[in-house]
């Protein structure tokens, strides 16, 4: 893969009771509860034990963008189809922060 285009897309979740309370998918990777603080704040949640009851999964997609009409469909359908189905393998939370994941 030509470094000078890669494009790495991370989608992660985090988990409660092993069911989705938010998402995030961008360019930059989404490890461990503390990386959602942001989600947190807006929420209005606390963030005290965070690390011990929450759980972050994630998938990354690298592609090369060369910024033509096929990586503009391919960016799309990352976000659009492939985020979404991974998704699924969790329900959403009852108490989720945000929009629904799917």
């Amino acid at each position: 893969m030509d470094n000078k285009n890669k494009k790495t897309i991370y989608i992660n979740v985090l988990l409660k009771d092993n069911m989705i309370m938010c998402y995030h998918i961008s360019g930059n990777e989404r490890t461990m509860p503390h990386d959602y603080y942001k989600d947190f704040y807006y929420a209005g949640k606390e963030m005290e034990k965070c690390d011990e009851i929450y759980e972050v999964r994630g998938i990354s997609v690298e592609f090369i963008d060369d910024e033509s009409e096929e990586s503009r469909r391919l960016n799309n359908y990352i976000f659009e189809r492939i985020a979404k189905d991974f998704f699924k393998l969790w329900k959403i939370h009852p108490e989720h922060f945000g929009s629904p994941a799917y």
